[in-house]
């Protein structure tokens, strides 16, 4: 499986799967994987989730000195379920739900989705592509 997440990942640093459903529901003891740089190696990093709150869930991935500045956390089958945030003996990740709500917020949007949330994301990319020749 760590071989076709990092194929995935170092094409395009990560590709976002949107669940079908609200949701990407990650339980603890989840196995996940975090993006990590060390030095000119880009790897993924196994870990599981140690715990689960409503925004963010925590857990034991490897670390760099970057990693809690945004990294995406992936789940088994490839899909986002997080983005790390902070670090204090362990990593503590935002949500998709959490992301898409501040995405929302931040564009002045009423948070309707995740799947409506990246609609916008991808709105708002073709139109900044489109206006440069």
């Amino acid at each position: 499986m760590e071989d076709t997440l990092h194929a995935r990942i170092s094409r395009s640093v990560v590709a976002i799967c949107v669940s079908d459903k609200e949701k990407v529901h990650t339980d603890e003891h989840e196995e996940v994987h975090t993006y990590c740089s060390q030095g000119m190696y880009k790897m993924l990093v196994p870990g599981s989730i140690l715990l689960v709150e409503d925004e963010t869930f925590d857990h034991d991935c490897g670390a760099d000195q970057y990693t809690d500045c945004g990294a995406p956390v992936v789940n088994e089958a490839g899909h986002l379920v997080g983005m790390c945030t902070s670090y204090g003996g362990y990593l503590t990740a935002l949500n998709v739900r959490s992301i898409a709500q501040k995405i929302e917020a931040a564009e002045n949007r009423v948070y309707e989705s995740v799947e409506a949330a990246v609609q916008h994301v991808n709105e708002i990319a073709n139109a900044v592509q489109n206006s440069h020749p």
